[in-house]
């Protein structure tokens, strides 16, 4: 019976810490826009003057020196129709001006040049149609129509590309990391390169555990570069903390937190699995040696 319990209890933790180990990397995956890139928040916005600027600043580097991003911004909730205007959703609207494989989990990709397509989330595509099997068909929104090019993780959202007929404001730059390469460096590179004013929202800061390697000091210290370091670990947080937030980030911050308790319940349960494990073998061997010492015992009252 008590050999049963264990193998269960095993068994058990086994599947929640491969479960838990699992949602982590798929959770920890879909974070990337956050994780990886970097976020520079303009709070005045981009006007299509702006980001023509960018654009001539493109153009006037070499190409190993062009680095990739998108300019956006979220405009609060707006309301689409299917195409007969048979149904609505309420839907968080994002406006793109760039490569929206950058900020979108999947990699989903809107055409720079296409101002005849949309992206659509899972939920509304089931709102809208009852079904998720949507590319193809057309959606209304303030009197236009837009053909929907993909379908999206991000539930709740609808992606159109800029035009300069709106009056869309976009607040946000993304900037497409390298993995090789620290977010600091990638952003001032780019601040350097197309001139950008604006202030990085430092994601790492958020709900992860802290980035140890920036509270040690770069050399030898008495506790001063330690001090430092903790100063500005806390104005970062602050500043995360104080930064207006879009549907799309909240999304992402999310996932990032599941993905840190998921790994987390990964490890305490791959700990019970090892204890569970030394605990069975620590008591059958136990058995196996009272069961030595009583035959020995039973041997030597026979002679």
């Amino acid at each position: 019976m008590r050999r049963l319990r264990s193998s269960l209890i095993f068994a058990a933790c086994l599947l929640c810490s491969f479960f838990c180990l699992l949602g982590g990397i798929l959770h920890y995956d879909d974070s990337q826009m956050l994780r990886q890139n970097v976020t520079i928040y303009v709070p005045a916005g981009y006007s299509a003057e702006d980001m023509e600027v960018l654009k001539k600043a493109a153009q006037s580097l070499e190409s190993q020196e062009r680095m990739e991003y998108v300019v956006w911004g979220e405009h609060g909730k707006e309301q689409i129709t299917d195409q007969e205007k048979y149904h609505s959703a309420q839907v968080q609207h994002l406006t793109i001006w760039g490569s929206s494989s950058i900020l979108l989990a999947g990699g989903k990709s809107l055409s720079q040049n296409d101002r005849e397509g949309c992206l659509l989330g899972s939920e509304a595509s089931w709102l809208l149609f009852g079904s998720e099997n949507t590319v193809g068909l057309y959606v209304n929104w303030q009197g236009d129509t837009y053909q929907v090019r993909g379908i999206l993780k991000e539930s709740n959202l609808f992606v159109t590309n800029y035009d300069r007929t709106q009056s869309s404001i976009l607040d946000h730059i993304t900037v497409k990391g390298k993995e090789e390469e620290d977010i600091e460096d990638t952003y001032a590179k780019f601040q350097q390169r197309y001139q950008v004013a604006g202030e990085r929202v430092p994601y790492e800061f958020s709900v992860f555990f802290p980035p140890f390697s920036r509270l040690f000091p770069g050399k030898w210290s008495d506790f001063s570069g330690w001090k430092e370091n903790f100063q500005t670990y806390q104005e970062k947080k602050r500043m995360l903390e104080s930064t207006s937030k879009s549907t799309l980030e909240v999304g992402q911050l999310e996932k990032m937190r599941r993905a840190k308790y998921e790994f987390f319940f990964a490890v305490v349960f791959f700990l019970l699995l090892w204890y569970n494990r030394s605990t069975w073998w620590s008591v059958k061997m136990f058995h196996h040696y009272s069961a030595k010492m009583k035959a020995k015992r039973e041997v030597s009252q026979h002679e």
